[in-house]
């Protein structure tokens, strides 16, 4: 928080020297309420964003062209901002601005246009469209399989967003194919103690219970439990949370003793 204080200082620093020094319908004043916008978006100031938004987009309907790409910028903050106001069909035509004006000005295959995808695949999923979900985050795959190097951690995104519309769908061997592709990215990337690699183990035990495929969920906590106690403090949620979830699953498996044994670390952490 104190790091997006800071680039909020210094934006609002920037904008009020450039109110003084330009006129106020000038782009670059809109460049930077769009940029006062994304930091605001970042601590969850709805309100604030969308009202520095609309200012930029009043200055940008007087003095740009209807495909500029400063417009897709916009578009892509009023659909954030909308989301935030749970208001998904605003949200959706917005992000689909946006991406018309990415595919015209960078072409079908850019990076940046996978990102636009991306964007409308969550709201589909958002609105329980699961296959027009799928289908632009196919679209995003098949971009970024292409363009990017296989570790990109936007592809581990792209992936997982892939198998959580999956399992949302109940297509579970699906869900566990891409799921293990973001593990397998993570594991490349970020250092066998990242906790970043034990929340994709979670979703990775998670759809192996989900498919009664109980030595598999127990292997995944296992690694989950190994990085934990490595990186989080004795009396952390997380590690009750993993205890919690060890013992469920011995109990699944009918392995009585082991599930008390990890039961009782995890009253031992609630109760502190």
């Amino acid at each position: 928080m104190n790091d997006y204080l800071s680039l909020l200082e210094e934006q609002q620093k920037k904008i009020f020297h450039l109110e003084k020094t330009l006129d106020k319908d000038h782009p670059d004043l809109a460049m930077a309420y769009n940029m006062l916008v994304t930091v605001y978006l970042a601590m969850d100031n709805v309100s604030l964003a969308f009202e520095y938004q609309q200012k930029a987009y009043a200055i940008q309907q007087k003095s740009l062209e209807p495909d500029s790409p400063e417009f897709a910028i916009t578009y892509g903050n009023l659909s954030a901002i909308y989301k935030g106001m749970d208001n998904l069909p605003l949200s959706l035509e917005y992000e689909q601005k946006a991406v018309v004006i990415y595919e015209k000005v960078l072409g079908k295959n850019d990076p940046n246009v996978a990102l636009g995808y991306n964007g409308l695949a969550l709201i589909y999923k958002a609105m329980k469209d699961l296959p027009m979900a799928l289908m632009y985050q196919q679209k995003a795959l098949a971009i970024q399989e292409k363009m990017l190097d296989k570790n990109d951690s936007n592809l581990a995104i792209s992936y997982e967003i892939v198998s959580n519309i999956y399992k949302a769908m109940g297509n579970l061997p699906m869900a566990l194919k891409y799921q293990e592709k973001v593990v397998a990215i993570n594991e490349r990337t970020l250092g066998k103690t990242h906790p970043e690699l034990a929340a994709s183990y979670t979703v990775l035990s998670n759809i192996y219970r989900a498919m009664n495929n109980l030595v598999m969920a127990f292997k995944c906590q296992q690694k989950i439990l190994g990085i934990q106690e490595k990186t989080a403090a004795k009396d952390s949620p997380s590690l009750m949370i993993t205890y919690s979830s060890i013992s469920e699953l011995c109990r699944d498996m009918r392995n009585l003793p082991l599930a008390l044994e990890f039961q009782e670390k995890a009253i031992e952490i609630f109760e502190k």
